[in-house]
């Protein structure tokens, strides 16, 4: 099991003013690049493909990626930024989970993923955790 409790407690002290805009101007115009993302109806993630292949997931709420392992340098060079991204084999894989009660203790801004209530904290996969925030 890989706690993802510290990773997105890393990515908010990433970068503060990580904003949906800043997003979406560092996935716009790049070669190769396409995604897909609801913006105005509030989607938090980003679905990114690299020549029309699925390559992984970026947040709008903070900067952080989940990526195919194999299409690392693709996502590096595409977000240019100082963006935590995690790279992964198998997004099926429920070998993630989430302390809510140490979420709660270190950030108000991340809060919503325990209070929806709407993912299994304890084993879930990065595809559970981009279907169950999108």
């Amino acid at each position: 099991m890989v706690d993802l409790t510290d990773l997105l407690l890393e990515a908010e002290r990433c970068d503060r003013s990580w904003s949906k805009d800043r997003l979406r101007s560092l996935l716009n115009d790049k070669e190769g690049i396409t995604f897909d993302w609801d913006m105005e109806c509030g989607e938090r993630w980003a679905t990114v493909f690299f020549d029309q292949k699925f390559i992984g997931y970026v947040s709008s709420v903070l900067p952080l990626a989940f990526c195919k392992t194999a299409f690392l340098k693709e996502i590096e060079r595409t977000l240019e930024e100082k963006v935590l991204i995690i790279g992964e084999d198998d997004l099926d894989s429920k070998k993630w989970f989430i302390d809510p009660q140490k979420l709660a203790e270190h950030s108000k801004r991340l809060r919503w993923i325990v209070n929806e209530q709407v993912l299994e904290l304890k084993q879930f996969s990065i595809n559970d955790l981009w279907y169950a925030t999108i």
